[in-house]
């Protein structure tokens, strides 16, 4: 491995369904790749995101680990394609310039969700009958913590939910759409 700070590696990560045609995925990862180069060198385009290398293992953790829960069923898809609408209730946030406040609603949203859908599998899954007695034992189960480290905040252009957290959910998806 060279020490020289100067080379730097820009890639792209293109998708297809199985019927589109070869050249329009050419085109989508030429497009990544300038949007790679365009927005600092030295890192991936994928899911139209640009992902610099040292945050490559946190976003891709985040998603291995969505996906496992998708398939111990304590997350649902549908709770999966709930969280990438609260995701993008952020973007719309930021990309207001934080005026849009009423995006803000996902943070309410989000632990509705909580509430309703996650609490009680994990009670169930814990043998616990009375959760409301119980729910500070079950707020520090890592399915729920996991979460409400990244949607329990008011994001800004910095923060993971914003930049990082449509791909991590993407891939969870993606990869629970296609097995193993």
């Amino acid at each position: 491995m060279s020490n020289n700070t100067d080379i730097t590696l820009s890639a792209s990560i293109a998708f297809m369904k199985n019927k589109e045609a070869i050249m329009n995925v050419f085109k989508k990862a030429d497009e990544g790749l300038k949007k790679a180069k365009e927005e600092g060198k030295n890192g991936i385009v994928i899911f139209d995101r640009f992902i610099k290398w040292e945050d490559f293992n946190e976003i891709f953790d985040l998603g291995e680990y969505i996906y496992k829960n998708l398939q111990n069923q304590t997350y649902s898809q549908s709770f999966i394609y709930r969280l990438l609408s609260y995701t993008n209730m952020v973007e719309e946030y930021v990309n207001s310039n934080y005026e849009d406040v009423s995006k803000l609603l996902y943070i309410s949203k989000f632990n509705y969700d909580i509430y309703r859908n996650l609490i009680p599998k994990i009670a169930n899954k814990l043998g616990i009958k009375n959760y409301k007695k119980d729910e500070e034992i079950i707020f520090k189960q890592e399915e729920i913590s996991k979460l409400k480290k990244y949607f329990d905040n008011i994001p800004d252009e910095n923060s993971f939910i914003y930049k990082y957290m449509k791909i991590a959910l993407n891939y969870a998806v993606r990869k629970n759409r296609g097995g193993e």
